[in-house]
């Protein structure tokens, strides 16, 4: 309780509502428990015509200075740990039961805005295999780069839209490729998403940042179209078929990646950096991963470094951390900061 201390005092100044099952805001100061943010940063709230599983409105976040001149620098930024399923749905509880998560349900909106605030370093998660300083953001803020960050709630890795073809079996949409697809818009500034932010973006400077499962957004939508000038991943999963050569070890997640991936192990190389001779992979790549992490298989990354590497426009900054540690730039600022500067905006 003593670490929601920092979130519940702006209660005094009617910024913040914390009750039972979530966390509203319509703007709060950028503020990390662990790090030094910028003076002068602010996060604001927006509502997307989006239902999450449990029937309520998914959630945008933009974090920017609140004194802003001209077009700002922008990243679209993709949260980690969209991913779950319930292992036997019920069509008149559709997200109650077992599942594999457990026991944290990342099927709601509750849990969706959580990661936003500890990946902002705001709140504190309870993820045992990540490390939420807020350092990535604090590091994009330092930089002068705004954030659009969209809130999953749909534990779908980013990947579905509305046609998602399980939706029958499951009992709920799975949107996040929708969602994901919105922020990219709010961020060029494209009209009829239902947000209006209170500044310019500068689509010249527009980069797409991902940790976790968050990554397959920003390669999904990369395969769509081009126009990034740089995408940081972190501890993505960027081959999935890699799960599939060891079905021993990976049998819940490859029962989760068939919800997702209907089509089965063939159909996950849609919307990947390993495609080979992807024209949209942007000048700058950040890939930041480790060969120790438990959670990813560190044949997956080999793929996608080989096809970046032979793109002779491309600058790539890789890192192997060598920890046993998922996102580390969550909670690393001195790797936050060297995979910002001279990763994703090093040109």
């Amino acid at each position: 309780m003593a670490r929601l201390l920092p979130l519940l005092l702006p209660l005094l100044a009617g910024c913040w509502k914390l009750d039972a099952t979530t966390l509203d805001i319509e703007q709060v100061a950028f503020e990390p428990f662990d790090e030094t943010a910028p003076g002068g940063w602010v996060i604001r709230s927006y509502k997307l015509d989006l239902l999450c599983p449990d029937g309520e409105r998914a959630d945008l976040y933009a974090a920017s200075p609140e004194n802003f001149t001209g077009p700002q620098p922008v990243a679209v930024y993709f949260h980690s740990g969209s991913f779950d399923y319930i292992t036997t749905p019920s069509e008149t509880d559709p997200i109650s039961g077992d599942h594999y998560a457990a026991p944290d349900l990342r099927l709601n909106r509750e849990w969706s805005v959580r990661r936003v605030f500890a990946t902002l370093g705001m709140f504190a998660d309870n993820d045992a295999q990540e490390t939420h300083s807020g350092a990535l953001p604090v590091a994009l803020a330092e930089q002068g780069v705004a954030m659009i960050m969209p809130a999953n709630c749909w534990g779908d890795s980013w990947h579905n839209g509305a046609s998602n073809p399980n939706a029958a079996s499951e009992f709920f949409d799975r949107q996040g490729l929708d969602s994901a697809s919105i922020a990219l818009d709010v961020a060029m500034g494209v009209n009829g998403t239902g947000v209006s932010l209170p500044f310019l973006t500068d689509p010249d400077q527009l980069y797409l940042v991902g940790q976790g499962e968050g990554g397959r957004a920003a390669t999904e939508l990369l395969a769509q179209s081009p126009g990034a000038a740089g995408i940081l991943m972190d501890s993505t999963a960027d081959d999935l078929q890699i799960y599939w050569e060891n079905p021993g070890v990976h049998a819940s997640r490859i029962t989760g990646l068939e919800r997702i991936w209907t089509g089965g192990e063939g159909t996950t190389d849609a919307g990947t950096l390993f495609l080979a001779g992807n024209p949209n992979v942007p000048n700058n790549v950040a890939y930041i991963y480790s060969s120790l992490d438990s959670r990813v298989p560190v044949d997956s990354h080999a793929k996608a470094l080989a096809n970046i590497a032979a793109i002779p426009r491309v600058s790539l900054w890789e890192r192997d951390i060598a920890q046993s540690r998922h996102v580390a730039t969550a909670g690393d600022i001195i790797l936050a900061q060297d995979a910002v500067q001279n990763g994703l905006l090093s040109n």
